[in-house]
């Protein structure tokens, strides 16, 4: 009874394993890079602040607008999925990119990061914008100061906030003008399938263990009848 129910148990796991559909995924080891110090901020190096970084960029990188933008750019369906998540106390964060095939997946996550990286260039570039805009108005403002200044003193201090306003600009201008990336990739995507050879081995297994444990169960219970 304890075999049959074990042969039983073993070919239930090996139907329900093989019954449930492999995913392909693709998995990418990534850390973020930090927002650049525009003039007047002050960079924040505590682990906290780090750590809220970390989880923001995840939320923007796993977040409907980038899936939805590389679903419609590649011709994806429903099985695409984005999750990430921080590996421990590190920067480095784990991507996983789901999708209907491994190749799709990679193609998926390099999408995925690049768009990533187009956003929050375009969020830095506004960011620059903005603040290049008001020095240029300052600037413009003290050009006329210095050149109307009859007081020396004044005209000294106006001049020295007029050539830091100078090196702000210049330093805006650099940043305005070249490639910034925001992700460093650590781990090129690696493609699997959720599923496979080993589930199929676990369940079939599982499957074999439960069946034998009813069968001696049933066995037991006859036994008991039978001698009653």
């Amino acid at each position: 009874m304890a075999a049959i129910g074990a042969i039983l148990g073993g070919l239930v796991g090996l139907v329900v394993s093989l019954s449930d559909p492999e995913t392909p995924t693709a998995v990418t080891r990534l850390s973020f890079v930090q927002d650049p110090v525009l003039p007047g901020e002050q960079p924040s190096t505590s682990t906290d602040a780090r750590d809220r970084f970390i989880q923001t960029q995840i939320l923007i990188l796993t977040g409907p607008d980038i899936h939805d933008t590389v679903a419609d750019a590649l011709g994806l369906g429903d099985e695409f999925t984005l999750t990430a998540q921080q590996v421990g106390a590190t920067d480095v964060v784990e991507l996983q990119v789901q999708s209907d095939t491994e190749i799709s997946a990679r193609d998926a996550s390099t999408a995925v990061i690049e768009q990533y990286d187009q956003q929050r260039s375009a969020s830095v570039t506004a960011r620059v914008d903005a603040l290049l805009a008001g020095i240029e108005a300052e600037i413009a403002d003290l050009q006329g100061a210095l050149n109307a200044e009859g007081d020396s003193a004044l005209a000294t201090a106006t001049g020295t906030e007029y050539s830091r306003l100078l090196a702000s600009r210049s330093q805006l201008v650099l940043l305005r003008s070249g490639d910034q990336e925001f992700t460093q990739v650590v781990g090129a995507p690696r493609a699997s399938a959720v599923g496979g050879a080993g589930t199929v081995v676990q369940a079939t297994l599982i499957g074999l263990l439960l069946g034998a444990v009813v069968g001696i169960a049933l066995a037991l219970i006859l036994q008991r009848v039978r001698t009653e």
